[in-house]
C-alpha cells in the first residue's frame, strides 16, 4: 500500500465520526499499526474488538487493557498475553494465574508476578520459583509481609526489587541499609566457589605411591 493511501487510512481509523460501515471496513483489513489505532476508539464494540483481535493476535493486548475484551472473551491458550492483561486489571478467574504460575516461560510468571491480588497459594510459588528475574518482580509489587520475608532472598536482583517496593514496611528497609536483622544469604551467593582439593587419585604418581608405600612428607604434599 502507498504511503499515502496508508497515512489516510490511519487518519480514518482515528477519526470519532468515523461511519460504522467504514468503522467494518478498516477492521477487516487491519495491520499491526492500524489495529493499534483502532483498539483506542471507544466505538469499537465487543464484536469489532473480537474480530480485530483474530485478525491481528497482538491487537488483543490493548484491547484487554482498554476494557475491550472480558475474561469469556479470551482463550489464555490462544491469547496468553491478553489473559496476562486482564489478570493485570484483576478481570480474570483465578485459575488462570495458576495456570501462568507454572507456565514454562519465565517471561510469563514475571508478568503474572506483577500482577495485582494473586492468589496466597500463587505468590507462595512465585517467591520460590528458580528463576531470580521473577522473584525479583513479585518482589517490585507484593504486599508488606511478602516483600518483608522477600528482602532476605539470596540474590541481590530480588533484594533491589524489595528495597524499591513502596509496600516494604520502614524495619525492612533499615534492615536492608544496614544488613542487620536479615539472614546472611547474600555472603553465600556472592563467595567465590571454593576450590575442590584433589584425591589422590587425580595423581597418578601420589596413588601408585599410597600403595607401595607409607605415607611420607613429600608424598602428602598436593598434586
Amino acid at each position: 500500500m502507498m504511503p499515502v493511501a496508508y497515512a489516510l487510512l490511519r487518519g480514518l481509523a482515528a477519526n470519532p465520526a468515523l461511519p460504522p460501515e467504514l468503522l467494518d471496513r478498516l477492521v477487516a483489513l487491519a495491520d499491526d499499526e492500524l489495529a493499534g489505532v483502532l483498539a483506542g476508539r471507544d466505538d469499537l464494540g465487543r464484536t469489532r474488538a473480537l474480530a480485530l483481535a483474530r485478525r491481528v493476535g497482538e491487537a488483543a493486548v490493548s484491547l484487554a487493557y482498554g476494557g475491550r475484551l472480558a475474561a469469556a472473551d479470551v482463550e489464555p491458550a490462544e491469547w496468553p498475553e491478553a489473559a496476562l492483561a486482564l489478570l493485570d486489571r484483576g478481570e480474570a478467574p483465578a485459575a488462570w494465574a495458576r495456570a501462568f504460575a507454572v507456565d514454562p516461560d519465565p517471561a510469563r510468571r514475571g508478568r503474572l508476578a506483577a500482577c495485582p491480588g494473586l492468589p496466597a497459594d500463587v505468590t507462595e510459588r512465585l517467591a520460590r520459583d528458580p528463576v531470580p528475574d521473577v522473584v525479583a518482580e513479585l518482589a517490585s509489587w507484593a504486599p508488606a509481609d511478602t516483600a518483608a520475608r522477600l528482602a532476605a532472598h539470596p540474590h541481590l536482583s530480588v533484594r533491589h526489587a524489595v528495597a524499591g517496593n513502596d509496600a516494604t514496611p520502614s524495619a525492612v528497609l533499615e534492615s536492608l541499609l544496614t544488613g542487620e536483622g536479615l539472614p546472611r544469604l547474600a555472603a553465600a551467593v556472592s563467595a567465590p566457589p571454593r576450590r575442590r582439593r584433589r584425591s589422590p587419585s587425580c595423581c597418578p604418581a601420589s596413588a601408585a605411591a599410597a600403595t607401595t608405600s607409607p605415607p611420607s612428607a613429600a608424598s602428602a604434599k598436593p598434586c
